[in-house]
């Protein structure tokens, strides 16, 4: 994977916002953020943001996804010039709303007709829960065995953290294929 890429990401978020109508759940973005990476990596050995993975209480985010959202939103562990980058096109407002909206449309040139794709499917597969679902199905769709695989290696350390990486060999979820794509070999248990 080349490295995340933070114009593609809020090229891809801009996306799915205007597909919902200029707004979005925070949580349901982030979720279907991660699904859309996840997708392409398994069909095209790379992620739509050449970010990476981390399992949180809360299922399985694309990390620099959630990073640049936070920024976004003034988080003070961010990095600060990400913020104001992303803050050029997201507005992400707290609780009680938790939405993300866009100040522009998505800039095309960063999304390659794959990526559109996919983030379609995933769009037309998730972006219509209602209020009261969408909590427990976005969990749901982040709660796979990739997540599982990472939260349970966390759990074993009973390190205190409440995050994990989650390697690409747990996301690739024995797809032998993919694994020998990236060259990758089963990680010691």
């Amino acid at each position: 994977m080349s490295g995340f890429q933070p114009d593609v990401a809020i090229a891809a978020m801009l996306y799915l916002i205007q597909k919902s109508g200029g707004v979005m759940d925070r949580y349901q973005l982030v979720k279907m953020m991660y699904w859309a990476d996840k997708t392409q990596l398994h069909r095209w050995g790379q992620t739509i943001t050449g970010g990476t993975f981390s399992a949180l209480p809360w299922g399985a985010v694309g990390s620099e996804t959630l990073d640049l959202l936070n920024a976004a939103m003034g988080d003070p562990k961010q990095d600060h010039w990400l913020g104001e980058y992303a803050q050029r096109f997201l507005i992400v407002e707290r609780a009680p709303t938790n939405t993300v909206k866009g100040r522009s449309s998505a800039e095309m040139r960063f999304l390659s007709r794959v990526a559109r794709e996919i983030l379609d499917e995933v769009h037309a597969e998730h972006g219509h829960y209602k209020p009261e679902e969408r909590f427990d199905r976005m969990h749901e769709l982040a709660t796979d065995k990739a997540y599982r695989t990472a939260w349970e290696r966390l759990e074993k350390r009973q390190s205190g953290k409440r995050s994990e990486p989650m390697s690409l060999y747990d996301v690739a979820e024995d797809n032998e294929n993919l694994l020998q794509h990236l060259d990758i070999e089963a990680e010691p248990a």
